[in-house]
């Protein structure tokens, strides 16, 4: 499985992100889970951990970017993730990343954290 999301801090969620995303039902059950958090209608908070990421095809980073946009569509009237961090461990991840966010903007805000380069931080609004 791509991500394994961790709820026994909820509303704070933790997601751990695996070494790639197999195919498309991988992908699948991932988004799935997310959409989980929607269900319960209640105000989260999300966290990625990266460090186990390796390649990703491109084809999921647009992938991810129409599932933003469906989301958006969907809670327009009411955005339950009130806003992610992101910790980032290679370059790849972090251009897919930028990739996912020039596409679609995010659902709500975003901070990613460069843990290779200093920790550096980038904020992504909405």
């Amino acid at each position: 499985m791509f991500g394994t999301y961790d709820i026994k801090n909820y509303p704070d969620v933790n997601v751990i992100l695996g070494n790639t995303i197999k195919d498309q039902d991988d992908f699948n059950n991932f988004i799935n889970n997310w959409l989980l958090l929607y269900s319960l209608e209640k105000d989260f908070t999300l966290t990625f951990d990266t460090i186990n990421v390796g390649f990703i095809h491109p084809k999921f980073a647009l992938q991810m970017a129409i599932f933003i946009k469906t989301i958006k569509e969907k809670y327009k009237n009411k955005q339950y993730l009130k806003h992610s961090t992101i910790y980032v461990y290679s370059n790849y991840v972090f251009y897919l990343l930028k990739l996912i966010f020039s596409i679609e903007k995010p659902v709500a805000c975003v901070k990613l954290v460069n843990c290779y380069n200093n920790n550096k931080e980038l904020l992504i609004e909405p």
